[in-house]
Formats: structure tokens, C-alpha cells, sequence
């Protein structure tokens, strides 16, 4: 289920998070097991899970948990995954530019 449908159909904001860390944790598990993928790596992008700035606001914390799952697994799998919060005005060109990069966040 794409993690948009789980928004809609649970209640809150609990239910919502516990249901996308469990989906993001799953992908995660697949991409990892999947030898295919080994020299790959999988960007994870979220909108408001995080804030990059002391006068930013998290406006969606439903995503913020998976933020830590994701972090955890970059630790044990360096260079393996991607992880990105946007905002409203994200582009394309800093998207392509972020990825392109060598950070891990």
C-alpha cells in the first residue's frame, strides 16, 4: 500500500506513524536482502518530518519516526540510503543535486 493510502485511512497521527515506519521498514528489509541492489542506494524523501533549522517547524510528525528507523539503518549499511525532507518550493535541480551528493542526509 503506498504510504499516501495510509494517511487517508487511519486517524491519527500515532496510527499514521506506526503504520509508515512499519511499510518503510519493510522496504528497507527488501532492499537490503535484494543482492541486486548492493551497489545501490535508496533515497528516502519526506515533507516536514524534520526540521533543518532552529526556527523551522516539523509539520508532519507522522514521517519524523521514520527518520530514526532510516538513521539507524544507515549506521549499520553506510552509504546505502538516501534521506531527504522538503519542503513546499523543492526542486528538481536540488533534488538531482542532493542525490548526486555524498551525504547521507
Amino acid at each position: 500500500m503506498p504510504i499516501g493510502d495510509l494517511v487517508g485511512a487511519l486517524p491519527d497521527t500515532a496510527a499514521v506513524a506506526r503504520a509508515t515506519t512499519h511499510h518503510v521498514l519493510a522496504l528497507l528489509q527488501e532492499w537490503l536482502a535484494d543482492d541486486l541492489l548492493a551497489g545501490s542506494r535508496l533515497v528516502l524523501v519526506t515533507s516536514g518530518a524534520v526540521a533543518a533549522m532552529a526556527e523551522d517547524t516539523v509539520t508532519d510528525l507522522s514521517y519524523a519516526p521514520v527518520w530514526g528507523l532510516v538513521r539507524s539503518a544507515q549506521a549499520e549499511n553506510p552509504g546505502r540510503f538516501l534521506l531527504l525532507d522538503v519542503d513546499d518550493v523543492a526542486s528538481a535541480a536540488g533534488l538531482a543535486s542532493a542525490v548526486a551528493g555524498d551525504e547521507p542526509q
